[in-house]
């Protein structure tokens, strides 16, 4: 998302379906939004289902995302570049969006007015920090 989305007195964001990655689609600038979003919904990012390229090696990341899990049965969407009938029906990690949900920078932290956020279907990690 583009940092300039920190500047717009948005209610609701809704970018569900795209083609987030990492942490950086979600810029730390968009904590400026803090004020009045009231609902963010960035379900089911990485419209690639069909998980043909193979696992990036890292050692540092969860065991969790060095493979594929089932899709949930509702999110049927197409594969972009498979002909197999089945492919849609996995999500891998290295396909979607990936970020720790813990992380301090993340700009969801400041958005204190936030009603809802509605981000599964994606592989967010981590712990909820201390109040």
């Amino acid at each position: 998302l583009p940092s300039c989305f920190g500047q717009l007195p948005l209610v609701e964001l809704d970018v569900r379906g795209l083609q987030f990655r990492d942490d950086s689609a979600v810029p730390s600038a968009l904590a400026a939004l803090g004020p009045t979003l009231r609902s963010f919904i960035a379900y089911s990012q990485g419209l690639d289902r069909s998980c043909q390229r193979p696992a990036p090696w890292n050692k540092t990341s969860p065991a969790f995302l060095s493979r594929c899990r089932p899709r949930p049965s509702w999110d049927a969407a197409q594969p972009m570049d498979s002909t197999d009938d089945d492919a849609w029906a996995w999500q891998c990690p290295w396909e979607s969006w990936v970020a720790r949900l813990d992380d301090p920078e993340a700009p969801w932290w400041s958005w204190h007015q936030l009603e809802r956020f509605w981000v599964d279907a994606n592989f967010l990690h981590g712990h909820f920090p201390p109040a």
